[in-house]
């Protein structure tokens, strides 16, 4: 069963009151940011540190915590927008999507979009990966290696080489299988 995405958004004039005052917003699909803001805006108009007269305007937000993205992290002052897209493409797809975006060097809009290109699968291992692409690639040699009976494949020499040229990677899931990304499509 798969969470749906959801930001614990907190009021920052509560917190540096000392009060803990916020509200759970899920961001699954059909969740726009007008609805996510206008939860935020209510959650800031009920401020006990107002209210107490503690304080006299509650405006100030910040992300302190976060559910159901799979190990995507979200930070505190993280874009609203980016972190909406990344849960809508993290309930879509799951860990595997989680894992591409929390990769360096490309934007959330980069990563979503390259995502069907590059995502291969998951396996149980890279070891699995290598012999079923290989078996796939190379039907007509497994056949004569087969066929031989003294031939093998040496799976850790294709990884090796897999990851050299810059093509695959591999990314441990929580359960620890593999998703298998091709880098060169992106």
């Amino acid at each position: 069963m798969n969470v749906i995405p959801s930001i614990y958004v907190a009021s920052l004039t509560d917190y540096n009151c000392g009060r803990l005052h916020g509200v759970w917003i899920d961001l699954g699909a059909g969740v726009d940011s007008d609805d996510v803001m206008n939860q935020i805006v209510e959650m800031l108009a009920d401020s006990p540190a107002v209210r107490f007269g503690e304080d006299w305007i509650a405006e100030e937000w910040a992300i302190h915590d976060h559910e159901g993205f799979e190990g995507y992290k979200v930070s505190e002052y993280h874009d609203l927008g980016e972190v909406m897209e990344a849960a809508e493409a993290i309930e879509q797809h799951g860990e595997p999507m989680a894992l591409w975006l929390s990769l360096p060097d490309r934007s959330v809009a980069d990563a979503i979009t390259s995502f069907n290109d590059a995502f291969r699968g998951v396996w149980e291992s890279p070891e699995d990966w290598a012999n079923d692409e290989f078996r796939e690639i190379y039907s007509e040699v497994v056949a004569v290696m087969d066929e031989c009976g003294y031939l093998t494949f040496n799976a850790d020499y294709y990884i090796t080489e897999a990851q050299s040229n810059g093509g695959v990677q591999f990314e441990r899931t929580a359960n620890r299988c593999v998703a298998v990304f091709d880098t060169c499509s992106v």
